[in-house]
């Protein structure tokens, strides 16, 4: 991803280092993670001046901004449309959390934000510039030459490049398929969350959610998989039972799958889980990946 220079008003400079002095526990919470290229390698800012406005965090070269809405922006709600189009405008994505979602649900949070990388970001293979500061230099040394007129510089370069881009290339096709493996499995379980959230929304006014009251529930489609005929059951404590066999349309990889909602209150959590077997897997184990989605005020 190419990083745009975006200009800004220079009279936010010194708002924006108020702030800084005085974040939310949420925003400082988020910082831990975001800071000194902890996430991915990535260099993100705190209370970044952008255009005309100043975002809780942004990164530039992924061209994103994440924002912390605390309970001003409920006052707020056309304003932050506004706004939101204009970052648009200019190129960048905007991932907006409740200031529940970061004290309550770091890992989701966190998990949304790896995701929205993994999905817009392009991979970044060994190039040539690379090899250049792997390799040392041999400048200086004594020139041997061989019959076909090659220097024993040139030699030694030669084969020491050709036995990093082989075994570099290897690595690489092998971290790739994994990689995109694992991506689609976190792609394809956040869309299981995704449909369980709006099962739940679709339903709440209805009949469904009638005799529902706060607890634990598992999700199951009825009528093909659509999500306009879910059925609620409570929880089972079996961590075995309940698990719906599903093949990707993506990979064609066989795995299983399982939607708990848990309702406390006015908050509704929901976690989408899929499981499969695999080499890395003990006998009889699974290897999982968990996708939370924590929706306040669902009511």
């Amino acid at each position: 991803m190419r990083r745009k220079i975006i200009l800004y008003n220079p009279n936010l400079k010194e708002k924006a280092k108020e702030l800084r002095n005085s974040s939310t526990l949420s925003e400082i919470l988020l910082w831990k993670y975001l800071k000194s290229k902890k996430l991915q390698g990535y260099d993100f800012h705190r209370q970044k001046p952008v255009d005309n406005y100043i975002v809780d965090f942004y990164c530039p070269d992924l061209m994103l901004a994440i924002e912390i809405d605390g309970v001003s922006h409920e006052s707020k709600e056309v304003a932050d449309k506004i706004r939101q189009k204009r970052l648009g405008s200019l190129g960048i994505s905007v991932l907006r959390f409740t200031d529940s979602d970061v004290k309550k649900n770091m890992e989701g949070v966190l998990n949304v934000i790896e995701n929205w990388i993994d999905n817009n970001t392009p991979p970044n293979p060994l190039s040539r510039g690379d090899l250049k500061h792997i390799i040392p230099s041999l400048e200086g040394s004594k020139r041997w030459v061989n019959n076909s007129g090659q220097t024993l510089v040139e030699i030694i370069l030669a084969i020491g490049i050709a036995s990093i881009v082989i075994v570099g290339l290897a690595i690489l096709a092998a971290s790739a398929l994994k990689g995109a493996q694992e991506a689609i499995r976190k792609t394809e379980s956040a869309k299981f969350a995704n449909a369980g959230v709006e099962a739940a929304l679709f339903h709440k006014n209805t009949q469904t959610f009638s005799s529902i009251v706060s607890g634990c529930y598992e999700l199951e489609f009825g009528g093909g998989g659509t999500i306009l005929q879910p059925m609620y059951t409570p929880c089972d404590a079996n961590p075995n039972n309940n698990w719906d066999p599903v093949i990707s349309p993506t990979t064609g990889l066989a795995y299983e799958r399982r939607i708990q909602i848990t309702i406390n209150g006015n908050d509704m959590n929901v976690v989408s889980t899929i499981r499969w077997s695999d080499t890395q897997a003990a006998a009889g184990q699974f290897r999982e990946v968990s996708v939370p989605r924590l929706i306040t005020n669902w009511k």
